[in-house]
C-alpha cells in the first residue's frame, strides 16, 4: 500500500499525524485522550476517521484542540451514528467560531445538538468553555431532553444559565451550573 500522505517523499512527518496513523484500527483501545493538542479544524476529519476505526473506544477527550465550528460540523455525523462512545469531551474548542477568521457561527454546535437526538449510547457530553450563546444553549438543552440516554450534560452553559438565573439558584453560585440527570 502507498505510504500515508504525511510520509510522502520530500515531506517531514508530523508527530501528531504519525500518532493518529499508529492508533488507527486498534481493536483494544477503550479510551482516547487527545486533550490539549491544538489540532485545529482541518484535523477534525482525520480524528473522526480514527474514531470510526476504533470499535472498542468508550471514552474520548478532544478538549482544547481548536476544532472550531468546522470541526464540530465534521464530528456531528459521527456522533449521530456511533454506538460505542459513552463519554465525549469537546470542551474549549472555540465551537462558536469559524477558524482562523474567528467569526461567530453556530452551525457546528447546532449539528452536534441535532446528532444528540439520535445517539443512544452517549451518556456524558462535555462541551464547556465554548462561549455558547444563550439561544444555542437552549437548542442543545432541547436535544438532550429528547435523548434520554444522556445522563449528564457536563457542560457549563454559563451565558445561557446566567440568563435564566441572574442570581444564585438552589445554592449554586453564578456561572457554576451543571445539568443533572433528566
Amino acid at each position: 500500500p502507498p505510504p500515508p500522505p504525511f510520509l510522502s517523499p520530500g515531506s517531514s512527518p508530523c508527530p501528531k499525524a504519525i500518532l493518529l496513523e499508529v492508533l488507527r484500527g486498534r481493536k483494544n483501545i477503550t479510551s482516547l485522550n487527545l486533550h490539549k493538542n491544538l489540532l485545529g479544524p482541518k484535523a477534525s476529519k482525520t480524528v473522526v476517521e480514527l474514531l470510526a476505526s476504533l470499535a472498542s473506544v468508550k471514552r474520548v477527550d478532544l478538549g482544547e484542540n481548536r476544532f472550531g465550528c468546522q470541526g464540530c460540523e465534521a464530528i456531528a455525523p459521527f456522533l449521530e451514528t456511533n454506538t460505542s462512545i459513552e463519554y465525549f469531551d469537546l470542551s474549549m474548542n472555540g465551537a462558536m467560531l469559524v477558524l482562523p477568521q474567528k467569526t461567530v457561527d453556530s452551525k457546528g454546535l447546532r449539528a452536534i445538538a441535532d446528532a444528540l437526538k439520535e445517539n443512544k449510547t452517549l451518556k456524558y457530553l462535555i462541551h464547556s468553555d465554548n462561549d455558547i450563546d444563550p439561544d444555542i444553549g437552549r437548542w442543545i438543552d432541547e436535544r438532550i431532553r429528547v435523548n434520554r440516554a444522556i445522563k449528564h450534560d457536563g457542560t457549563h452553559f454559563t451565558k445561557y444559565l446566567d440568563s435564566l438565573f441572574p442570581e444564585k439558584d438552589e445554592g449554586h453560585e453564578k456561572g457554576k451550573y451543571v445539568f443533572a440527570k433528566y
